[in-house]
Formats: structure tokens, sequence, C-alpha cells
């Protein structure tokens, strides 16, 4: 049965279509793209979300106000009929076009992963699944899931289906629209105090309750225009001035404002908003701002705006540097970034004149020519291909950091460790022969050896334990890394996209390295860390966000450094630092700036730490560098950062004799120098 058609907006709502209000939608969803096309001069370009919160407040109180005035009632059923319509044909596909990226190129953990992810985006809760899932630390490195975006869709969701209850109680009593006011009022005031008390994060960045007040900023319009219209209200040369000035002020805040920002929440949010409402006002009135925000090319984006923003992630993270070969930054950059938008366009186009408008206007008919059988099709598509694939599809996740954590227990509880390879051989992938034949039986004690660090040098924990078995040079038996955790102690830092949060109190390297300082009793410790002390770090005691390089937070990590070498040296005879190797770039944006700071954090290293008698170093950086895979290759990394189980045995073969060596000699173990000595 075919449902009725929607009825007119204006005639039921007394609310005329403004084309500079698509024009806003499409200004909005274009800065989202520049800023995930990472894109330097777009560091703020997620703001235009807010915007999307802030007009779509004024809009939605604006209908309900409209409807009430025309026909003294609130029609909820109707109401949420028509945001269904509207919403969810377009929100399932974009879950069934998530659902075939994480198919093809996700490993088994991402996949675990996105069956939570797609079930939340389905419930419109995603914000709060964002919120509350803690994800491990292994999970930060499998890639952006491809539903992160639904977070602000499940927001305006939630606020479609309280805001319409609350008008409808209040539009009871005369004058009812003063309590809508009066209520935002308040909300934004609650809205505004838990920001603050919750601080920044994600915990500030998704929750419905931080976010509100960019909505409500939207109603409180609404309700002013209801009551007075705004024609009248405001001289036009107030609304030209004031809304040129709030488009110039916003555009500026894309460009300058990033994630970052520790004035973000809730304060940057709540003047953006404000800057929004300003803009609003202008398109209401036939100013300079209305008609540039009227323009076709801005108009005609803004109309298929929810379905570019919908669909443009999961497209984004298909169409990789990688993948594309548009790694080389520069022009590339520009190129991949256009190559993304028109694949994009070309879904969003299609999307909106075959499922999103026919659905919206005309509802699902069972029966009829053409469109029912293939949305009903597609609508259980997403819903079985988001709850199966987990079910289905088993695949090995090519690094096992729950294997080489399990390692690192038994060796913590003295237990016997058996070999994780069968490899009899000593030639390796990297490069022909890696070290000589091993005699049977070591000429002397083996030195006792353990192992300091975070989740990268966790994973050598497998390679390391097949050459001490092996060779029988080397006693390895105490491992103390610490995934996620760095070397510096105290303050925030600002890693990935998690936003700031507290440095965890477990990464103390006094308290975290006891037990295998304890267990191992080692002679030599062998430290290999430093990531996640090139993030942004605020020092405790210092309100500045600072990176290596400034001399303030240079002056911290030297003292870090030192500390923690005298620390090991209370237990052991000699420390050997590794020399860190950059990322894959592939798997980073060009413009990252960790390739810069690991350069300038191994240079600090050897420059604290190059006298001391007691210290040697060896550098995996140029060794990897000067292999045939090279520092590149995501057959040793594929998540980028991490070896694998596998190519950790591969790598040991190099880095058990490099250790030996540098903690004999305590000079820099070179590259060059050691591939000639290979036999």
């Amino acid at each position: 049965m075919t449902a009725p058609a929607a009825p007119s907006r204006q005639r039921s709502t007394g609310f005329a279509h403004r084309p500079g209000l698509d024009g806003l939608r499409g200004l909005a969803v274009a800065g989202v793209l520049a800023f995930h096309s990472g894109f330097g001069w777009a560091a703020g370009g997620y703001l235009g979300v807010s915007a999307f919160f802030t007009l779509s407040g004024f809009l939605i109180t604006t209908l309900l106000l409209g409807e009430h005035r025309g026909t003294g009632r609130v029609d909820l059923r109707a109401f949420w009929i028509r945001r269904f319509r509207r919403l969810l044909p377009a929100a399932l596909l974009g879950v069934l076009a998530a659902t075939a990226y994480v198919l093809a190129f996700a490993d088994q953990s991402g996949l675990d992963r996105f069956r939570g992810d797609a079930l939340a985006a389905i419930g419109y809760v995603a914000n709060w699944r964002f919120v509350l899932s803690e994800l491990s630390y292994a999970e930060l490195f499998t890639g952006d899931s491809p539903l992160q975006h639904y977070w602000s869709l499940a927001i305006e969701e939630q606020f479609y289906l309280v805001l319409p209850l609350l008008a409808v109680l209040l539009l009871r009593r005369r004058a009812g629209w003063v309590g809508l006011g009066v209520l935002a009022a308040v909300g934004i005031v609650v809205s505004v105090v838990v920001t603050l008390v919750v601080g920044g994060g994600d915990r500030a960045y998704y929750g419905t309750d931080t976010r509100m007040a960019e909505l409500l900023i939207g109603v409180l319009l609404a309700v002013w225009h209801h009551r007075r219209d705004l024609g009248t209200a405001l001289p036009d040369g107030v609304r030209s001035a004031a809304g040129a000035a709030a488009l110039a002020t916003m555009l500026g805040l894309w460009v300058v404002t990033e994630q970052s920002s520790g004035a973000l929440h809730p304060w940057l949010l709540l003047g953006h908003a404000v800057l929004t409402s300003a803009i609003i006002v202008a398109v209401l009135a036939p100013t300079p701002v209305a008609r540039a925000l009227s323009l076709p090319p801005l108009t005609g984006l803004g109309r298929i705006s929810y379905g570019v923003y919908v669909y443009h992630w999961p497209i984004f993270l298909w169409l990789s540097p990688t993948r594309t070969g548009l790694d080389g930054g520069g022009f590339d950059d520009v190129l991949l970034a256009g190559l993304r938008i028109l694949v994009t366009l070309a879904v969003a186009i299609p999307s909106h004149r075959f499922v999103e408008q026919p659905i919206r206007h005309h509802g699902l008919p069972l029966r009829g020519r053409g469109r029912p059988a293939a949305t009903v099709a597609a609508v259980a598509a997403v819903v079985a291909l988001a709850i199966v694939p987990p079910a289905l599809l088993d695949r090995e996740d090519p690094i096992d950091f729950a294997a080489a954590e399990a390692l690192q227990d038994d060796l913590l509880a003295g237990d016997a460790i058996p070999r994780t390879s069968t490899t009899t051989t000593t030639s390796s992938p990297l490069g022909g022969p890696t070290t000589e034949q091993p005699p049977t039986t070591a000429p002397g004690p083996a030195p006792r050896v353990a192992l300091f660090g975070d989740s990268t040098a966790l994973l050598f924990i497998p390679g390391l334990i097949d050459w001490a078995i092996e060779t029988e040079r080397m006693d390895f038996n105490g491992a103390g890394t610490v995934s996620g955790c760095g070397l510096g102690r105290g303050g925030e830092r600002n890693f990935l996209e998690r936003g700031p949060e507290p440095v965890p109190e477990g990464c103390d390297f006094t308290t975290a390295w006891r037990e295998a300082l304890t267990t191992a009793d080692p002679e030599i410790a062998v430290v290999e860390i430093g990531l996640w002390d090139l993030t942004e770090r605020r020092i405790e005691g210092d309100d500045e966000w600072r990176t290596i390089g400034d001399p303030v937070y240079d002056d911290y990590l030297r003292s870090e450094v030192r500390a923690a070498t005298d620390h090991l040296l209370e237990t052991a005879e000699t420390v050997v630092w590794v020399l860190q190797p950059p990322p894959v770039r592939s798997t980073r944006e060009p413009d990252d700036p960790t390739f810069d700071r690991l350069e300038q954090w191994n240079e600090m290293l050897v420059d604290e730490l190059g006298d001391h008698p007691d210290v040697g170093f060896v550098d995996l950086a140029d060794w990897l560098a000067s292999t045939p895979d090279g520092t590149d290759s995501l057959r040793l990394r594929p998540d980028g950062t991490h070896f694998t189980t596998e190519t950790s045995v591969e790598v040991a073969q190099w880095l058990g004799p490099a250790i030996l060596e540098a903690a004999r000699t305590t000079d820099v173990v070179d590259a060059d120098d050691e591939l000639a000595a290979r036999p």
C-alpha cells in the first residue's frame, strides 16, 4: 500500500524554503570533506558538523512551532515518520557501504569491532558507543571505523526523538513557546556545565549532553523567530553586517581550530553555534550573505549534503593513498581528494534521486513499479551483513598483541617458553644470511637480558625468544613492556584522534618495569620506546601543549631519558637503547609530523647518552633502511608500526647479535658494518 504524499512544508508550517539554508548545508559538508581530506588549511573543517547541529535545531523547532500555530497541535507520529523517511534509507545504505569495506579490507579485530559499530549506527547510539567502548591498544592501529562519522547522526536523531515530546507538553499551555525557550536556555547552561566537568577528550566530543548546546542555540533562535518576525525585529543593515562578519569568522575558525584546542569544549563550539545563528538570521532576508550562500554549486551540494556526509567516510577509507598510488604528497594529495569527492558525489546523487527522495515523499510501498523491491533488499542486506560477518569469517590478525603479551607473562612467571617458529635456517627475506651459524653450546654463561618499552618492543618478544633458544647466546628471561605507555611521566597527551587524556598512572617506569627487573635480574636492559612521547604533551605544572623541538619539552624528555637509564642501571650492568625506525609512510598522512619528531627523538637519545660508559645503542632504523624491504614494507609492519610474530623472528636474527655487540662495546652498531660482517 502506498503511503500518502507528505503535505507541503510551507502549507503545514508557514516556513518557506530558503535556498541560502541549502547553501549553508553545502558549505558545512564541504568543510567536513576538506578536513577529512587532510588539508592543512582545513584544520577546523570538522566544525561543519557543529553548523549542521545549530541549523537542525533551528529548522526542526521552526517546523514544530509552525505546525502548532497552523493546526493547534503537533502530530508526533507524523513528525517521526517524516524524520525516519528522510534519514533512515541513506543511513542504512551507508552501513551497507561500510560493511562492504570491512569485508574487503578489515582484519579479524576490525570485523569484531565493526559488529558493535554497525548495530550502534542502526540504533542511532553510535556516539555513546564511541564514548563507552574502551578500545584496546591493538584496536588503535586497526584503522578508523568506517562508521565513525555516525556519531553526529546519532546525536541529531536523539534530539529529534526528545525535543518534539517536550514541545508537545509545553505547547499545551498558553504561550508555551516561552516555556520552550526557557527550557532551551536552561539546557544550554547544563550542557556547558557538564562539558566543563568532564573536560575534553572523547566524552566531551561525542556526548549528547555535551554537544546539545549547539542544537539548543538553534532552538532559541527558532523560538525568537516564531515570536517576532526577524525581518522587522532587526534592520537589514544590522543583519547584513552581522551575517557577513559571522561567516568570515566561521571560515577563519575552520582554517585554524585544531581538534586538540583546549578552548574547543565548550567555548569555541558555543561561539560557533552563535556564529551559525547569525548567518541563519542573515539568510532569512535578501542580504549579500543570503545571495552568496544561494549560489547553485552550494545549494546543489546542500540538497544532497546528507548523503554526501553518510557515504563519504567509507569511500575515503577505501580510496587510501596506498590503494590509489597517490601517496607522494603535494599534488598527489589534491588528486586524491578530488578522486574521493567525485566518487562520493557519484554515489550520493543517485541515492538522493532514486532512494532518499522517493521514500521521503511516497513512503516505502510494498508493491508497484521499480523502487520498492530494491529498497527492501538493501535494508535486509544491511541488517544481515551488519550482524553476520564476524560469525562467518575467521581472519588471522597479522599482529597478535595477545600472543606476545602471553609470552611476556610466561617470561615473568619463569615458565618454560617454547619457540614460536619452527624455522631452522638462518637466512631471511630481509636480505641473505643474518648471522653466523651458532655453536651448539655457548662458550660461557649467556648474559641475562630483559626488554623494556611499549608495544613496539612487545612485538620483539617472539623473535628474541626464538633467537635466544636457537643460539643459546642470550638468557632472555624478562620483559617489562607496557602497551600504550611512553617514557614521560605525568601530565596529559593527545594521541591520534583520541583527544587530550591524562597519561595513565601505570605508565610510570619506576613501577611498570619493577617486575621485569626483579624477575630477570638482567645484566643487559634493552629499551625500545618513544612514539607516545612524540605526541602533543602537557607537562605537569605547565598549561602549554608542547612537542619535541620545544626547548621546555626537550629538557623534560632529556631528564626522563636520564632518569629511566639510571633506574635500569641500579640493577643492570648495561642499558642498550634501540633507535626506532619511522612508521611506514603509506599508513600516515604525508604531512604527519611523526617522521621529523622521531628523527629528533633518536638524535636526542644519542646526544644525551652517547658518552655514558654503560649505555649502548642499536640503530634499528638504519639497519632496516639498508635491507631490501626497507622501512616502508607493509609485509614487515602491516599496521605501519608493529612487526608481526613472523617478521619479528626475521628481525631478531640481526637484533640479537646487535644487542650483545652494543652491550660489549657500548658503541652504536653501524648497519653497514653489520651487513658487511655477515657470511
